[in-house]
């Protein structure tokens, strides 16, 4: 039998450990006597004092900090704290929503109802960002003008929180389309009461249309400029143009894969209506536009190869409400010698016709029969003659009107341009480009014109430094007139120019194409 093994002995430490281990609950029973047992009460647990008992800390006025709905600024009237919420911009206006409650139920009930307009003017409102104008900026600057400025980066989610604190009248995101997709349509229900709506250069689907259709019935205004450029829309449009009774202005420009067969069923209170540059809108098409719509009052044609002068003259006897009329680069086919009749056009204001072959002398002469004609620009006219210059002066009503790189017959020097100045009352003329003008014949023109305020002289620039040259020495000073602006292209050696005139460099061209802008839709519906 194997000797036991005796239990190792108990050090001190191993005493000291055992002793100050604290045992549990269960564990601690006291053995006073073999085979008997007797259990220890439970260790006493502190009561929670309760919150309604616990002394509130209440600090003294005088060491009291302004914090969060502490301080002195939630204790302002809600009417004065709406006033003041007013003047932050859109981000500090959703960051201030999150400060307290009062201030959620302040910018809730009493800020937000009063933004109706999401556009380029509320988003920079209190900031640092720059003004842009895209209404006087040809289209095929837009985007080099829209990426050279600072800009707020705008995509769909924030549009959806705009639209969920507040009823739109105006949406305007032509400045950002960087971010924007056709999903924007999606969030049409959040904006029953919309009346004008641009969404350039933004590609929309026929679902996306159909959907702003259904849900924004309220719509006069309508810009899609380069909205259909990747995939053809004329479905959804068709239904867009059925729905929407109060429609008034509609732009289209720019969309090379508009087919114009939609137009059918537009509404025939149309005033305004735009296919610049969409190349692929038939004749026939404009034929039953201007059966459908004889109340338009402004239409924009551009880049149409294949419209023929005499179908134009027919239309322009069916529009005669029209006020605003741009014919630029069409009727240009070979033996088109048949030229524009505007003598239906009573109410014509402004006429463009950049790069028309048709602007004929008979063409001016039936221009007298538009009394209220205020702005003509025939840019890039070369095939002007003498004879059509002089009926040109006979439009005692024009006050604006641009020649830009125009010719005409005859040798260099020897057209006559002094009707320009003495027979008109202008009040803005474009001179840039014209080398065939006597520049002694301008010099004098400016001196002697009593009514003209901005006049563009941007080049050949030897021909207008020998014309302020001229002015300064002959005719220093101006008795009567206005002063005058003049456009130059380089203000270096310009020091001497005389006192009635200010040379102003030639930077933003749409500073001064609101002159003669018939895109302009703001001349017949302000906005």
């Amino acid at each position: 039998m194997a000797p036991r093994r005796k239990a190792p002995a108990k050090t001190d430490q191993a005493d000291t450990t055992d002793a100050d281990a604290t045992p549990s609950t269960s564990q601690m029973v006291l053995r006073s006597r073999p085979g008997e047992k007797r259990k220890l009460p439970a260790p006493k647990v502190e009561a929670k004092r309760s919150r309604k008992t616990t002394p509130k800390c209440q600090p003294e006025p005088e060491k009291s900090s302004p914090k969060a709905g502490t301080g002195h600024f939630s204790q302002l009237p809600i009417e004065l704290l709406a006033n003041v919420l007013e003047y932050l911009n859109i981000n500090d206006l959703i960051s201030m929503e999150f400060v307290n409650r009062r201030c959620y139920k302040v910018a809730r009930q009493y800020v937000w109802p009063k933004i109706t307009a999401l556009d380029h003017e509320t988003l920079i409102k209190n900031t640092r960002m720059p003004e842009l104008d895209l209404v006087n900026t040809r289209f095929h600057m837009r985007r080099w003008y829209i990426y050279k400025k600072k800009r707020q980066p705008i995509n769909d989610k924030f549009v959806k929180l705009i639209l969920s604190r507040t009823n739109l009248i105006k949406l305007d995101l032509a400045c950002y389309p960087e971010h924007l997709t056709y999903n924007l349509g999606s969030f049409a229900y959040m904006a029953p009461a919309l009346k004008h709506l641009d969404l350039s250069l933004i590609q929309l689907t026929n679902k996306s249309l159909k959907t702003i259709a259904r849900y924004c019935q309220q719509l006069e205004v309508v810009i899609l400029e380069q909205c259909f450029t990747n995939n053809r829309a004329e479905n959804g449009l068709s239904v867009f143009f059925t729905k929407l009774k109060k429609l008034k202005i509609l732009n289209l420009a720019e969309n090379n894969r508009f087919y114009g067969d939609s137009l059918k069923d537009v509404t025939p209170g149309l005033k305004y209506l735009s296919i610049a540059n969409c190349y692929n809108v038939q004749s026939a098409v404009l034929d039953q536009l201007s059966l459908r719509v004889p109340n338009l009052e402004a239409l924009i044609i551009d880049n149409h190869d294949g419209i023929r002068a005499n179908s134009v003259n027919i239309w322009l006897t069916r529009f005669k409400k029209l006020k605003l009329l741009e014919l630029s680069n069409v009727c240009n086919q070979a033996g088109e010698h048949e030229p524009l009749d505007f003598r239906h056009l009573k109410d014509l204001e402004m006429l463009t016709g950049v790069y028309n072959p048709q602007f004929k002398e008979s063409t001016f002469v039936s221009l007298r029969n538009s009394p209220k004609l205020r702005s003509l620009d025939i840019t890039f006219s070369r095939w002007m003659t003498p004879i059509g210059l002089e009926e040109l002066c006979k439009l005692k009503q024009l006050r604006c009107l641009n020649l830009f790189h125009s010719t005409f017959y005859g040798n260099d020097g020897t057209v006559n341009i002094k009707p320009l100045f003495t027979e008109l009352q202008l009040e803005y003329l474009n001179l840039n480009d014209c080398h065939q003008f006597n520049k002694y014949h301008v010099a004098s023109g400016l001196y002697h014109n009593k009514t003209l305020k901005v006049c563009e002289l941007v080049s050949p620039i030897k021909m207008y430094k020998e014309i302020f040259h001229h002015l300064y020495t002959e005719h220093p000073n101006k008795p009567n007139g206005p002063e005058l602006t003049v456009v130059v292209e380089k203000m270096t050696n310009l020091r001497k120019i005389p006192s009635w005139m200010n040379a102003v460099r030639y930077d933003n061209p749409a500073d001064r194409a609101a002159f003669t802008n018939t895109r302009d839709w703001r001349h017949i519906y302000p906005a």
